[in-house]
């Protein structure tokens, strides 16, 4: 009989060895088949995320891709300076003397379809260094401005060049609309992740629903500045409008089991704009006032109460221009999301 309970003992301890195996063996190609689907409406710098990743893991840019951002650094900086001249009128933010004035005419009515930068440069390095010019840039607020043009327009000597090359932070603030869907395969700590990119576009949203199938966890990146601005085709704050999509993930039945990461990006801006214009404007009642802690601490509860259910919300404030803040903030959402992911399938 004792021989017997032995064996039986034995028996158990061979069986429990052996389910540590098969639980390992399915950890690591769970671990193998990771996904995470970058989701957010149109300008609130989930590419720019994207691009974060390609710069940290995976070898960047090629040569080919950065003549290809080159002439988008140039287009949209070209751009920038239409939209600054137009609003100076619109304003009525008067020219500082006649040669700016010459100078904005000589821009704003050349068919600039056929045109170098390097025809306007005189005419542009001019027009920047103008008080005129400037006061009208701190208002792009108010009109919309891409939020990268002040860095290109304080790049233009360098942009300008013959021989310039787009470097890592010059393509982090290059604006293109994401059209489609795109796909990074990278290593991160010895697992594959799979990060799928989607326009955020209405008209591309349609196509989110094909990409939930086999997700791991949602990134929705939303600009936390978005609070004071309107989207000049619905008249609809951009931030509301930010929550409503939200709320429709979250509540969407084929996400019921991921997690979601929820980046609140933006925050250089939003540290900057919090100053001059307090969170009522979105959200009528509330009362902080302008500090920065308690109106972000405010935005952040409002997604977070959203569809109360299993599947937590990790929440980071973030600057996707800011490759240390990204590699950091990136790094610590996708260490809690691979635990509790692991935990959830009963592999720890």
């Amino acid at each position: 009989m004792g021989c017997s309970g032995s064996r039986n003992i034995v028996l158990q301890v061979q069986q429990e060895h052996s389910r540590k195996i098969d639980r390992s063996i399915l950890a690591g190609r769970y671990l193998k088949e990771v996904k995470f689907l970058l989701l957010g409406v149109s300008e609130s710098g989930k590419t720019t995320l994207f691009r974060q990743m390609r710069i940290i893991h995976a070898n960047g840019f090629s040569m080919s891709e950065r003549q290809y951002y080159k002439n988008v650094i140039i287009e949209n900086l070209m751009q920038y300076t239409d939209n600054v001249l137009r609003a100076m009128l619109l304003f009525g933010i008067s020219f500082d003397d006649e040669t700016s004035e010459t100078y904005s005419n000589l821009f704003l009515m050349r068919d600039r379809r056929n045109q170098e930068l390097l025809d306007f440069v005189v005419e542009l390095k001019y027009l920047y260094c103008t008080p005129g010019f400037q006061a009208c840039v701190q208002r792009g607020p108010d009109f919309c401005l891409g939020d990268g043009a002040n860095y290109l327009f304080q790049s233009f000597d360098r942009i300008a060049s013959p021989d310039f090359t787009p470097t890592d932070q010059d393509i982090l603030h290059a604006s293109v609309v994401t059209i489609g869907v795109t796909e990074l395969i990278f290593d991160f700590k010895g697992h594959k992740l799979s990060m799928i990119d989607v326009g955020g576009n209405r008209s591309e949203r349609m196509k989110w629903i094909h990409c939930f199938e086999n997700t791991t966890a949602v990134i929705f990146v939303t600009a936390i500045s978005f609070y004071y601005q309107i989207d000049m085709s619905t008249q609809q704050n951009k931030l509301h409008e930010s929550l409503l999509v939200f709320e429709s993930l979250r509540t969407n039945k084929f996400l019921l089991k991921q997690a979601f990461i929820l980046f609140l990006n933006k925050m250089d801006i939003f540290k900057v704009m919090i100053k001059r214009k307090s969170l009522e404007c979105c959200f009528p009642n509330y009362k902080g006032g302008n500090s920065v802690a308690e109106s972000a601490q405010y935005i952040s509860r409002m997604f977070e109460n959203i569809g109360q259910r299993k599947s937590g919300i990790f929440c980071h404030f973030t600057t996707a221009t800011d490759t240390a803040n990204i590699d950091c903030m990136f790094d610590a959402a996708i260490d809690v999301i691979l635990e509790k992911n692991l935990a959830a399938a009963g592999f720890l």
